[in-house]
């Protein structure tokens, strides 16, 4: 049997694109699915900003060059992830999955660390 995990970008269980877990059961149970079971997962400060394309560590350091921030940031080994740490927290940086889709031109996620160790666990078991 196949596992899928699906990471939704822009929906929220309160405030601005509230959607209820229940109505996005109900909205995915079209798709005939054996199992289907919805997860929400609390914001750390340490993200994986996944990149749909990848990046040269010449370009990533002209990047942080041009635009001084506070948060850390490191280029993962493939190009197709920077790890980014947000001192003060992600909702208030101007450093978001925006700013990489602007700068970058290319479609990017980001997820905390803690979701990241969970889906590995989905992964491996």
């Amino acid at each position: 049997m196949n596992s899928y995990i699906a990471l939704l970008r822009g929906i929220n269980v309160s405030g601005k694109n509230v959607m209820k877990m229940a109505d996005l059961k109900n909205a995915l149970s079209p798709l005939n699915l054996e199992y289907l079971q919805t997860y929400f997962i609390d914001v750390k400060k340490l993200y994986y900003i996944n990149l749909f394309g990848s990046l040269s560590s010449e370009d990533f350091d002209k990047l942080i060059e041009r635009d001084r921030f506070s948060e850390e940031m490191v280029l993962g080994k493939t190009g197709q992830i920077i790890y980014v740490l947000y001192n003060n927290g992600y909702g208030r940086s101007k450093l978001t999955h925006r700013y990489f889709e602007n700068k970058l031109k290319v479609f990017v996620t980001a997820r905390n660390h803690n979701t990241m160790t969970k889906l590995d666990f989905f992964r491996i078991t």
